[in-house]
């Protein structure tokens, strides 16, 4: 099916960026950085799957059915936050950690992917990433702009707020970086953790009320942004326009 360049969102979204109405934000999920060879939040949780019930077949049986049991509903289980609290749990965290670190290690040679360039040429002014791999900044990096991004976490956004004030283009990892665990979040506890912390809701409750936001490489229903979502809408219902991609 060709693409409707007709259709409002694209017209209006465009206008946008032509016509510098509004300072884009793009958000971004692990979609965007899947042509990089990198595995999506799905890839990921069928690797720590499958080193579950590799695992399981060292256990005596009782121990093995309990451990290919919790295998199978982290299979099933439709909320990925609660599946890799499951998968952390099961497998412990050193064997949880080296594993994403496994699956991620390449991030630091692959190729960026052309959305990541694409971005950036069109004149976002900054860009919230769910990814670890830092991608983003690679493709900044390389995008021949002279001015060195601002670059952070989720759990220290809170002293990051002045950003938003500047010129100077920023990316926030918000789900941390795969170098450094002590920023991840991967699990519901994590997430619950970040998502309680006041100065981080309120930077994206800022960035959403005063930014156009474009997200791409996620659902819509991904709970990381759905939650944010919801809780702006009661406390500022018509805070204009945002997309999808």
């Amino acid at each position: 099916m060709a693409f409707n360049s007709k259709q409002h969102a694209y017209v209006s979204f465009r206008s946008i960026l032509r016509e510098r109405t509004s300072s884009v934000v793009a958000w971004v999920g692990s979609g965007v950085s899947a042509d990089a060879g990198l595995p999506t939040w799905g890839g990921l949780r069928q690797s720590l799957i499958d080193a579950l019930r590799t695992c399981a077949a060292t256990f005596e049986k009782q121990d093995r059915e309990k451990k290919l049991a919790a295998a199978d509903q982290a299979a099933s289980q439709g909320n990925l936050w609660v599946a890799f609290q499951m998968l952390q749990e099961e497998l412990g965290p050193t064997t949880f950690r080296d594993i994403i670190r496994e699956k991620l290690s390449t991030s630091s040679r692959a190729k960026v992917p052309s959305a990541y360039t694409y971005l950036w040429k069109l004149g976002i002014s900054g860009l919230l990433n769910l990814n670890l791999d830092r991608l983003a900044t690679k493709a900044y990096n390389a995008s021949g702009l002279h001015t060195l991004a601002t670059e952070g976490n989720g759990f220290g956004v809170a002293n990051l707020v002045h950003v938003l004030k500047s010129p100077t283009p920023f990316i926030i990892n918000l789900h941390g970086i795969h170098e450094d665990t002590s920023t991840w979040v991967l699990t519901q506890k994590q997430l619950n953790s970040l998502s309680s912390k006041e100065g981080y809701r309120q930077f994206l409750a800022s960035c959403l009320a005063t930014r156009t936001v474009v997200f791409l490489g996620m659902t819509v229903d991904d709970v990381s942004v759905g939650g944010h979502l919801d809780w702006l809408a009661t406390i500022a219902p018509d805070c204009g326009s945002h997309f999808w991609i």
